[in-house]
Formats: structure tokens, sequence, C-alpha cells
């Protein structure tokens, strides 16, 4: 009995098989964009000039302090452990007096990347009541929407420099304090 017909058949069967496995293994793969970098050194605020996320909060440095007033970005009074933060280190409230003197929080994103982050509109996004500000990488808020009760979208035009971008929490109320900020980088929203 010949059964090269029967093996051929398995063949033809197997290899549509594989082509069809194939074809869908790369369609999943296209829908499932990653959104983090891969072959990085570390992920850790001013880690070897790599953005790892496009949510620059995901590596922003820890929360600074000083005072609301005005944004010398380099002037952190070194007093956090006296601000009330959140279970996600989110403050409850800005400003607050710390030994008299009023203070607010501050962090830097992209500082340590010798200017190489994109340009464009930035799309900050955040829940709660309260006011952000923002200096470096010549920082120009193109617009503000609010979403909805205690959301908001904030469009923010960024030139890429050395020194980087800041975010300062300027107010943020204590019935509803200032959380679950976002930057997202250009084309990223």
């Amino acid at each position: 009995m010949d059964n090269r017909p029967a093996s051929a058949c398995r063949v033809a069967l197997t290899l549509l098989l594989a082509v069809c496995l194939s074809a869908h293994a790369a369609n999943s793969l296209a829908q499932a964009r990653m959104q983090v970098g891969m072959n990085l050194f570390s992920i850790r605020y001013n880690s070897d000039n790599q953005l790892a996320f496009v949510d620059l909060m995901k590596g922003a440095a820890e929360w600074m302090t000083q005072d609301p007033a005005g944004f010398p970005i380099s002037t952190d009074t070194k007093q956090l452990a006296a601000i009330p933060l959140d279970a996600d280190g989110y403050p409850l409230q800005t400003p607050v007096t710390i030994s008299g003197q009023q203070r607010t929080v501050y962090t830097a994103m992209v500082s340590g990347v010798a200017g190489n982050y994109p340009a464009g509109t930035y799309v900050v996004l955040y829940d709660g009541t309260g006011t952000l500000a923002f200096a470096g990488s010549s920082a120009t808020v193109a617009g503000i929407a609010q979403l909805g009760p205690s959301q908001w979208r904030i469009e923010l035009n960024v030139v890429p420099d050395t020194i980087g971008l800041y975010l300062k929490i300027v107010s943020s109320s204590a019935q509803d304090h200032v959380r679950n900020i976002r930057v997202l980088m250009p084309g990223t929203e």
C-alpha cells in the first residue's frame, strides 16, 4: 500500500497550519505595541540618557520642596518628610507651612538625558483640585481643559534642552488633592 498521498497531505496541512499561526502571531504583536523601552541599562531617574516610558512621571525624580512663589529649579529645601503624602506619594495638600515658611513640591523629568527627548506637544493629565506649573525645556502651556469632575488635561509645548522639564504642584486642595499625574510624550496619549 502506497502512503505517499497521505504523507503529502499531512505535510501540506502542517505547512498551512504553520503559515496561519505565523500570521496570527504577527498580527497579535502588531496590536500589542509595547510602551516600554527594551535593552535598557536600568529604569531609574537620570539613567544614562534612557527614556523607558512614554509617561515621564514614571521616571521622574522624587518630590523636592521649595517656596511656592517662585520656581528656581535648584532650590530643594529638603523638607519633604514634613509634608503628608498619600499612599502613592502625592502630597495631601499644598502649600503647607513648615517652620513658618510656605512650601510646595516639584519634580524633575528628563534632566539627565542631555536634551535627548522629543520636541512637541506633551499632554499632562491629572486628577484633583489644584494648579501645576512647569519650568525648563522652554515649556509653555498651550491649553488647559477640564475633562470631568477633578480631571484635567494640559497641553504643554516643549523644546528639549539640557536642563530638562520640571513640574511643580503650586496648589492642591486638602479635600481633593492633586494626584495621578501623567506627562505623556508627543503622540502617545
